[in-house]
């Protein structure tokens, strides 16, 4: 492995998945790292997907990591209306004692940033988990199967 490409050691990935991630960066085509690497673009190009999909696991577990520990849970079901969900958040804030730093109109951006894809005319299409942390900040999870 090229000495400037990290290991991937304690890491999701493989080497070669590293390799060719980081060779994918650099603007080379998955033909030229087939040829590069005297393979096929099938496999360079499974070797790519199969790391993608490995990073995104990694963020989803993360993220699943950071929601667990916040000192607040609740869900907001489908159907919810963005300034109802804003509503459920501020109250849950101020029963708990934690500032959120976002005014109404910030929060419903944060909202709809966080769960765009699941949001139709105001309202949501899936069940949404809301985790709150001591500092304020928000963690949000979609149920795209609700």
């Amino acid at each position: 492995m090229d000495n400037s490409i990290p290991s991937s050691e304690n890491t999701f990935l493989t080497n070669r998945q590293i390799e060719v991630l980081a060779l994918r960066g650099r603007g080379l085509s998955q033909k030229d790292i087939a040829s590069q690497f005297g393979t096929t673009i099938p496999n360079i190009s499974s070797i790519e997907t199969n790391a993608r999909h490995n990073i995104d696991k990694a963020k989803k577990t993360l993220r699943l990591s950071e929601f667990i520990r916040c000192v607040v849970i609740f869900s907001s079901p489908k159907g919810s209306d963005l300034w109802d969900i804003t509503s459920q958040i501020y109250a849950a804030a101020d029963n708990n004692g934690i500032k959120i730093s976002y005014t109404e109109p910030e929060l419903i951006a944060f909202i709809d940033g966080e769960v765009k894809k699941h949001i139709k005319n105001r309202k949501t299409m899936v069940d949404i988990d809301i985790g709150l942390a001591a500092d304020g900040s928000l963690i949000m999870i979609p149920h795209p199967s609700s």
